[in-house]
């Protein structure tokens, strides 16, 4: 994913773990299901804060986002 966000970084990368997936209505995507959407849109999101975290590059982070969980896919924000 990251190779092709390289070339077109107008682009928002997510992937959904099995038995997991994502509802769209409009802009706004809830993740369902019994694990995890990982979501690449160039930031950095983490309800656990970054603060101590020992990150990548800005612009190879990605965040996991489990049930329940909302993003905003016209803004590229996770809903809190």
């Amino acid at each position: 994913m990251f190779d092709i966000l390289k070339v077109r970084p107008e682009l928002l990368g997510f992937g959904c773990d099995e038995n997991t997936a994502l509802v769209v209505d409009g802009d706004n995507a809830r993740v369902i299901g019994a694990t995890y959407c990982l979501f690449y849109d160039g930031g950095f999101w983490s309800r656990e804060g970054s603060a101590e975290k020992n990150l990548p590059p800005s612009n190879q982070r990605f965040y996991f986002l489990r049930a329940g969980d909302r993003y905003n896919l016209a803004t590229r924000k996770v809903v809190a």
